[in-house]
């Protein structure tokens, strides 16, 4: 017996091959349940999952979470079921509101557009990589739309309009002519329905208008009427200019709810002007041109002196108290802020009066200069002009004896910076 016998150990490679074997499978064994105590599961699903793979697996639920469904998509309304044309929130959530969205699954020109800036540039993104059949949200949430609420004009209430001078007799033809045509076979108002985040103060109408444009690339537009403001916004033009979208928007308020706009026409913001040459504007140049106009020789009292009323309250008023074509009284509207008063000597701004010296004629350069370097400060000198509700004609600041100058509502020149300058063009 060798001395691995008497100690116990036995010498049978048998023996020692099934021993090893057993260790491994004993190892195996010890790491299956390891890896089987690291893996949990998933709270959504249920699936088994390695413990530093369960937060990317939870993205995967939460994506399809935020997808486009039928409870949790874009508030749409149908515009137009015949050409494919719906409006969108632009946002799921928070303040919002309505953009174009076009979307034609049937017929020859099948096509799917948004007309929200952002969406259009992702588009460009998406067909770039070749990914063609990319659809933001706002077209996704097309599978939700709801009926909006086609609008039907009577020609009653545009009379009534016409009849109060609120549009002219050429306005009033166009807007007939386009409410007794086919429009291609869309509808030519259709009101956004409310919405729990559309804000009450404004009202939102679907105008039809007849051409694609940058503005339109629908064909149509979003009229906004401001409940509090009284006021009309287009995608065509800012506040200031008319159109005919306006003019239809306006029609359907009036026709609705004619107390949200005859309780306050004068104070309308998009009440119909005038064409520019009409008889209206012909005596106003007239008017201008015999009452208005700055002599060729100033009086020297005039150069001298400038009214304290303008240092003392920085408004500037037209002095017409009356409209000189019909005698009907005026309303004052505001029609510029933060303009200045320039002077020889000085700056008149709303936040201070800015003086200083010119030593000789050649500091008029320095001058200028000077000017520019203060108009960066706040300044609210406020323009008054005067509107006639039946002529339509404004008055605007032109009283040369008063020493200054109307440049154009924002800059006031006086008189003696006039004749300086003049006086340096004749050397």
């Amino acid at each position: 017996m060798s001395d691995l016998e008497e100690l116990g150990i036995s010498t049978n490679e048998e023996h020692s091959y099934s021993s090893v074997k057993a260790t491994k499978e004993s190892i195996t064994e010890n790491q299956d349940s390891t890896n089987r105590c690291k893996k949990k599961p998933c709270p959504i699903c249920g699936k088994l999952l390695h413990a530093r793979w369960l937060k990317k697996h939870a993205r995967l639920h939460q994506r399809k979470k935020e997808d486009i469904n039928e409870n949790r998509s874009h508030f749409t309304v149908v515009v137009d079921a015949e050409n494919g044309i719906f409006c969108s929130s632009v946002n799921l959530s928070g303040p919002s509101y309505p953009v174009h969205v076009m979307k034609k699954t049937s017929g020859i020109q099948q096509t799917s557009f948004c007309d929200h800036s952002a969406c259009i540039d992702l588009k460009e993104t998406a067909k770039a990589g070749g990914n063609l059949s990319f659809e933001c949200p706002h077209v996704r949430s097309v599978a939700c739309a709801k009926n909006g609420q086609i609008i039907t004009l009577k020609i009653d209430s545009l009379t009534r309009m016409k009849e109060e001078n609120f549009i002219t007799s050429e306005r009033f033809q166009e807007m007939k002519k386009l409410s007794e045509g086919d429009n291609d076979g869309s509808p030519l108002l259709v009101r956004i329905p409310s919405h729990p985040f559309y804000s009450k103060r404004y009202i939102y109408i679907s105008v039809f208008t007849g051409e694609k444009r940058y503005w339109c690339k629908t064909g149509r537009t979003v009229v906004t009427f401001d409940t509090e403001e009284k006021t009309f916004t287009c995608q065509c033009s800012n506040q200031s200019r008319y159109c005919t979208h306006k003019a239809l928007a306006k029609w359907f308020v009036w026709q609705e709810v004619p107390d949200l706009i005859s309780s306050t026409p004068n104070s309308e913001e998009s009440r119909e002007r005038p064409p520019r040459h009409d008889r209206a504007t012909s005596f106003l140049f007239e008017y201008l041109t015999s009452t208005k106009k700055i002599p060729e020789k100033i009086p020297t009292e005039v150069l001298k002196e400038f009214s304290q009323k303008h240092l003392d309250t920085f408004t500037v008023i037209p002095s017409e108290g009356s409209c000189h074509r019909c005698n009907g009284g005026l309303a004052s509207e505001i029609a510029k802020q933060r303009s200045r008063i320039v002077l020889m000597n000085k700056v008149i701004e709303g936040n201070g009066t800015f003086s200083f010296q010119m030593f000789n004629n050649s500091h008029v350069i320095l001058y200028l200069k000077t000017y520019l370097v203060l108009s960066f400060y706040s300044s609210d000198v406020t323009v008054y002009h005067k509107i006639c509700p039946r002529c339509h004609i404004s008055y605007r600041y032109q009283e040369w004896t008063q020493g200054i100058h109307n440049y154009n509502n924002s800059l006031f020149i006086g008189l003696d910076v006039c004749t300086f300058i003049r006086a340096g063009l004749l050397v």
